[in-house]
């Protein structure tokens, strides 16, 4: 079944159902495979409450030794069905940042973002489209092609230092901006994985307080589906990056996209 008919699929389901406290539910397992294959029972069981804790518990346990990616994008499936779109954003997005080629993922996302009334992950400006290309690999995908770009650079100053003439100072030239263009995606990468990124899943927006405590003074409100950086973190609230001033924000309001 494709994505976004499993979308479709799920908004004609009709009422969202609440997590129930089965028996897929009540005794979580340590391993994560067993605890991934119960919430696909429980999610086709029409039972998405169960599904996700289970897919929560698995990406707990040590997601890692399965697909982490298609955890998140089940996990926005779920939270979607759950009646929790801007939660299934996060999720979506979260997946998209592990496997940025996710084609399902893609769809589900641009489907649920419209649905919620924001702006495409992907508008199709060329400023969009070039960001998309930069983000367009992974870590290690980025890596090895420095590395190889690299090797090609070092056959071609080596062929010019040999042969010299106008054809080796070509392939010398060819190569070093084939190895500049190929560093975008590595320094890109490098970037986001050292980011912590956070996005606004309150529907009525995260207000911004001056301090962590309710009766601070709200400085700003961030609509719903903005991104934001974490720069520190206490019980239930999380202190939000933003010029002039940072702030904090309620920790329920936001939703961590690494993972």
């Amino acid at each position: 079944m494709s994505a976004v008919l499993a979308v479709l699929l799920a908004a004609c389901a009709g009422p969202a159902q609440a997590p129930t406290q089965g028996a897929a539910a009540e005794a979580l397992p340590d391993d994560p495979l067993r605890a991934h294959e119960l919430a696909v029972e429980a999610y086709r069981a029409g039972d998405p409450g169960s599904a996700h804790v289970l897919w929560s518990a698995a990406l707990e346990a040590g997601g890692d030794s399965l697909d982490r990616a298609g955890l998140l994008y089940d996990l926005g499936n779920a939270a979607y069905r759950l009646g929790r779109p801007l939660e299934a954003v996060g999720w979506y997005t979260a997946a998209i940042r592990r496997r940025p080629r996710f084609a399902d993922a893609w769809a589900n996302l641009e489907l649920v973002r419209g649905e919620v009334v924001l702006e495409p992950a992907d508008r199709g400006e060329l400023s969009a489209t070039l960001d998309r290309l930069a983000h367009g690999l992974t870590l290690r995908e980025s890596e090895m092609l420095v590395l190889v770009l690299a090797g090609l650079w070092g056959a071609a100053l080596g062929y010019e230092a040999l042969r010299g003439g106008a054809q080796g100072r070509r392939l010398a030239l060819g190569g070093t901006l084939l190895v500049a263009l190929g560093c975008v995606p590595w320094v890109a990468r490098l970037s986001a994985e050292r980011g912590d990124p956070l996005m606004v899943v309150a529907p009525e927006g995260a207000r911004v307080h001056s301090a962590p405590q309710a009766d601070a003074a709200v400085i700003a409100l961030l609509p719903a589906g903005t991104r934001v950086e974490r720069d520190d973190e206490l019980v239930d609230w999380v202190r939000v990056a933003r010029r002039p001033d940072p702030g904090w924000v309620r920790a329920k309001e936001v939703f961590a996209l690494r993972r």
